[in-house]
């Protein structure tokens, strides 16, 4: 996506404020910042997840999975 194309879509967006949620499949997510160049908003931003941020659910669940943040 060009930088004319974000600047674009930007400013022809008729939709209002909080209509369209992103979201995030963390299965899915590679971690390259893909979206974060293509927002036309600066929705994203990509970094490393802390184990602090994640309930204690989510925790064990990293334990127990050897799934890598």
């Amino acid at each position: 996506m060009t930088t004319d194309t974000v600047e674009r879509s930007s400013s022809e967006c008729k939709q209002l404020p909080g209509l369209f949620e992103p979201v995030i499949n963390m299965k899915r997510c590679e971690g390259k910042g893909d979206c974060e160049r293509v927002c036309p908003e600066s929705v994203f931003e990509v970094r490393r997840m802390q184990m602090t941020c994640l309930g204690s659910w989510d925790r064990r669940r990293f334990v127990f999975s050897n799934q890598r943040l």
